[in-house]
This record gives C-alpha cells, structure tokens and sequence, in this order.
C-alpha cells in the first residue's frame, strides 16, 4: 500500500513539469482573463501559467530572478510529498523557472539545469544570453 502512494505521489509531482509552451500561454491567457485572473485553479494550471510568464519575459529580453525561482522548483521535484504540500504561487514560481529555462535553452535537462542556477551565486534578473552562459547552451 505504502508503495503504491509513494509511485502515485512521485507520478503526480513529475507530471507537472511537461513542458508545452503553446498550452502553458493559452492557459495563461485564459487566467488573465477570468475574473479571479490571479488565482488558478490547480496546481498544474498555475505551473503552466509559470511556464508562459518565464518564457515570454526571456523572449521579450526582460529578464527573470532566477535563482529563487529555480530553487522552488528544485524544492519541490526533491519533495516526496510533491504538489501535495505546494501552494498554486510557489507552483507558478517553479514553472517560471523552466519556461525561462525553455525560452533560453529549449529542451535540456530542467533539473539539471535549475540545480546550476539554483546553487549560482547570482541573485540578480538573468537574460536569455546570461542564462546560456550559466548552463552552456548555445546554440
């Protein structure tokens, strides 16, 4: 029984973190629309929400905070408890880490890559050509 829990707990953390920019920022849009625009409604409508507000920001050139970003999502993928013991801002904040990660470097190993920026020394906004340079992804 216990393992059955444990599998269906780490199943439910993993799946969060797929990536699909084009349904992350129509999930988005539609949160901006809605009347309560600042709340989602679950945990992975919130982390796809994320995904498309890191993802613009480095495509735009503005630049994200990185760091604590990816240490929330770093926090939460070492979680056993997963989404379980997540609030929806912290689930925005971890997605905002790999759509800014998506935005800069396409498909790489998120967690590998947010462990790099999460243990970084650099707490200041990171553009797109500064995260390539933390994580060495060129193209």
């Amino acid at each position: 029984m216990l393992k059955i829990l444990i599998i269906i707990f780490l199943g439910m953390s993993s799946s969060a973190y797929a990536l699909n920019i084009d349904k992350a920022c129509e999930e988005y849009g539609e949160q901006k629309q809605a009347l309560l625009s600042n709340l989602s409604t679950s945990y992975k409508e919130a982390n796809m929400a994320g995904q498309c507000i890191g993802y613009s920001a480095v495509l735009r050139g503005n630049g994200i905070k990185l760091k604590q970003l990816c240490s929330e999502f770093i926090e939460h993928k070492e979680n056993l408890l997963g989404r379980l013991s997540t609030s929806l801002t912290e689930a925005n904040m971890a997605g905002q880490c790999i759509g800014a990660i998506y935005a800069a470097c396409n498909n790489i190993n998120f967690t590998s890559a947010a462990k790099i920026i999460s243990h970084s020394n650099d707490s200041f906004t990171m553009s797109r050509s500064r995260i390539r340079h933390y994580l060495n992804c060129y193209d």
